[in-house]
């Protein structure tokens, strides 16, 4: 089985892969280390976004989703951001190949957009590259970014875990049940 943990950025996601893909005896894969390896030749995902290299980026996405998940017992780590381009109908590419080739859990902070958004933001607020950006222009950044994924998230799978809560195990053993079938 190939599961796939994506959500928006901050809310969680690399640290449920990781240790999900460790409890579950699973190969840990992340999209956005697999997409910076793949865009080295143009200063990586980090430079390339930075500098709305959209093109480059959108390119590769679907072709480096697709050779990630090759393996099964395979936990993919992947931004929400991803599910949302809209050149091309990639985002909906993207969308269709995680939910034919992976099990896909969603995480999001809240059921409360504001409190969600809330939450998300103070994390952003720690990341070294919004360090130089105004709280006011950080909300809005964090809010426009959150409603686009919550979107897509709800598109692509029904098996969302709101975190804000929630300790990084307890999340872990939401994701358990999930993959085991049962309710929460």
């Amino acid at each position: 089985m190939r599961i796939t943990i994506t959500g928006p950025r901050s809310v969680g996601k690399t640290t449920t892969a990781i240790l999900l893909a460790e409890q579950l005896g699973y190969d840990y894969v992340s999209g956005d280390e697999v997409m910076d390896k793949e865009l080295k030749p143009f200063g990586g995902l980090e430079k390339c976004m930075k500098d709305e290299r959209d093109d480059i980026i959108n390119n590769r996405i679907l072709p480096c989703a697709r050779k990630a998940l090759q393996q099964e017992k395979t936990i993919f780590d992947q931004a929400g951001g991803a599910l949302t381009v809209e050149e091309n109908n990639i985002g909906e590419e993207f969308q269709q190949l995680l939910r034919t080739k992976t099990f896909v859990i969603g995480l999001l902070p809240s059921m409360n957009d504001e409190q969600a958004i809330g939450f998300l933001f103070q994390r952003e607020r720690h990341r070294p590259h919004f360090h130089h950006v105004s709280d006011e222009e950080l909300k809005a950044i964090v809010q426009k970014h959150y409603r686009k994924v919550k979107q897509a998230i709800h598109e692509v799978t029904k098996h969302i875990i709101y975190t804000a809560r929630l300790n990084p195990q307890e999340v872990i053993d939401c994701c358990k049940d999930i993959i085991k079938g049962k309710s929460l």
